[in-house]
């Protein structure tokens, strides 16, 4: 009796299977064609737009502010975070550090006319004390870009780097740096934007 009952145990497996196999399933397929991944590009074009770049001021004085000189950046194809700096320091280090620089932004001017006038102050002091890259000053801060932009220069835009070298009257020792003269470079460096 048991293998009787195993017998039609096994049978009974044995179609089931056999009816499983040959059931029919409706399928679908759908393609997504022609994906694909690129980098973008963070290049970073500088351009000194007026004739005073770069600088070679001579017969500086007390009190002296060289007239506003632009510098152009435009972004490339990813966001990214526009710093300035300098270095690179050669000459007299006394009037080095008493070299001042102010940066702006142009403002809604296309350029550098009067920037203290709807422009954004980013910096204002001692040429000292944005030296090295780990000095380095953010140069934006566009309003005409909305807050959404934040502290980042958008894809594919223009600004309007305004800047002047001052020589203030308030130097203590002024006689001492009669006939010095200094030399250094203007950095312009980027990082991308990643929120």
């Amino acid at each position: 009796m048991k293998r009787t009952v195993l017998s039609l145990f096994l049978i009974l497996v044995s179609i089931a299977a056999i009816i499983q196999a040959t059931r029919a399933y409706f399928t679908s397929t759908e393609k997504v064609l022609s994906n694909s991944v690129a980098t973008g590009v963070l290049n970073y074009h500088i351009q000194a737009k007026s004739d005073g770049k770069p600088w070679n001021l001579s017969d500086l004085r007390p009190g002296y502010n060289s007239g506003w000189e632009s510098l152009t950046m435009t972004s490339s194809s990813l966001p990214l975070k526009p710093y300035f700096y300098l270095d690179d320091q050669t000459g007299d280090s006394d009037l080095y550090n008493a070299l001042e620089i102010d940066l702006y932004d142009s403002g809604t001017a296309d350029d550098c006319s009067d920037p203290l006038t709807g422009g954004v102050l980013y910096y204002s002091g001692p040429v000292s004390a944005i030296t090295g890259e780990g000095s380095k000053r953010l140069v934006n801060d566009d309003p005409t870009w909305g807050s959404a932009a934040g502290s980042h220069m958008p894809a594919n835009q223009t600004q309007i780097l305004c800047q002047r070298i001052r020589f203030p009257a308030s130097q203590s020792d002024q006689n001492n740096l009669q006939g010095k003269s200094v030399g250094f470079t203007e950095y312009l460096y980027a990082t991308e934007y990643n929120p």
